[in-house]
């Protein structure tokens, strides 16, 4: 494979992984679901979790995502 094959596999599946996992994480966080957001205080925290949360789910699907490249068999030149 070339680079740039690499870099389409990645890309091409990456938010595959990302949007489910990313949704999946936050949807059974209490925190941010019942957030009532009663002040300037709780929005700061909220987007502070969101940030936390996006950030961790992206490195995530970037090692599931390498991982499944990795793993994936590869032709053999005749």
């Amino acid at each position: 494979m070339f680079q740039s094959d690499r870099a389409s596999f990645f890309w091409k599946r990456y938010f595959y992984v990302f949007f489910p996992l990313f949704i999946f994480g936050v949807s059974h966080e209490s925190y941010l679901i019942d957030n009532s957001l009663a002040s300037l205080e709780d929005i700061g925290e909220l987007v502070f979790f969101l940030c936390l949360y996006l950030f961790n789910f992206a490195v995530l699907s970037a090692l599931v995502t390498n991982l499944w490249w990795f793993f994936l068999p590869t032709k053999q030149a005749h």
